[in-house]
């Protein structure tokens, strides 16, 4: 399945794209309709409603992209979705506004455009990357999803200049920052993705979690990568498996006798293919 991993994160990053788009003209249109408005500032209400959805569009789909490995339950994947709603709703409104001001001192240059490419992009990065108690992670991967929102509004920008292109529909912009978003964010996580976790316990016995290639949280939370539900003794945030100097190393957040690594209580211990940990009564067993 990993290798399904990149094409399903770009369809979330489209799909989101698509649907903060169609809800933008929905809204536009009710607005029009209901409002009495006049004729030139709707083409700005309209401007802000599509790129302040757009956060809100990618915040939703790419907070649920771990989950396409984990099986999580129903509950846990809509509560998450609507957690990166918010989030990212309120991240695109901020920077629809800050583009705005920059849109009207550099209108020659697209500036403001593509400053909201790139200030969206990491934002998402940093919101989406569940888990991530270290900020260093968080920063990279707010770094990688800045640069492909920035480059794919760069890249489609030149070629309207090279083609001569009067202007694109408004959706192509949207579909092309939220592609390369997704892409920026997706590429890494799936080809340095190699290190897994077989459930060896409880009702989804067999089941694998893919980890994270830098940093998964393990816990009862929702907010952890990999969701140890309904496994009980298992607290909020229990353990991390992060990735240091090329080793998977084994974090315990509580208690020494909580985590333990091959039934002997650990603090923290480098993974060797073929351990066995446990956290309550969840066992896994790790494999790279």
């Amino acid at each position: 399945m990993r290798h399904l991993y990149l094409p399903s994160v770009l369809g979330l990053g489209l799909l989101g794209s698509l649907l903060s788009w169609l809800v933008a003209q929905f809204v536009s249109i009710a607005a029009e309709s209901l409002l009495s408005l006049p004729e030139t500032t709707l083409p700005l209400l309209h401007h802000i409603l599509e790129w302040a959805l757009l956060g809100s569009g990618l915040g939703m789909v790419l907070q649920i992209r771990e989950i396409y490995f984990q099986g999580s339950e129903i509950e846990s994947l809509v509560k998450q979705g609507v957690n990166g709603l918010f989030d990212g709703l309120l991240l695109g409104l901020g920077m629809t506004l800050i583009s705005l001001t920059f849109s009207e001192r550099f209108p020659q240059y697209q500036f403001g455009g593509l400053l909201y490419a790139v200030l969206l992009g990491g934002g998402i990065g940093i919101l989406t990357s569940r888990g991530c108690h270290a900020w260093k992670v968080r920063l990279q991967l707010g770094l990688y999803a800045a640069i492909g929102g920035g480059g794919a509004l760069y890249i489609l920008l030149t070629l309207q200049s090279v083609f001569l292109v009067q202007g694109f529909a408004s959706w192509i912009p949207l579909l092309s920052i939220g592609f390369g978003i997704s892409l920026l964010l997706g590429l890494p996580e799936a080809l340095f993705n190699r290190s897994r976790l077989h459930l060896l316990t409880g009702e989804r016995e067999g089941h694998v979690y893919w980890l994270h290639p830098f940093y998964s949280s393990l816990g009862y939370s929702l907010q952890n990568n990999l969701i140890l539900h309904p496994f009980r003794e298992v607290r909020g945030e229990q353990a991390c498996i992060e990735r240091y100097q090329g080793q998977m190393l084994l974090k315990n957040y509580g208690d020494s006798q909580e985590v333990l690594l091959n039934y002997r209580p650990v603090a923290q211990q480098e993974l060797q293919s073929g351990d066995l940990i446990k956290i309550g009564t969840a066992l896994l067993q790790f494999t790279k």
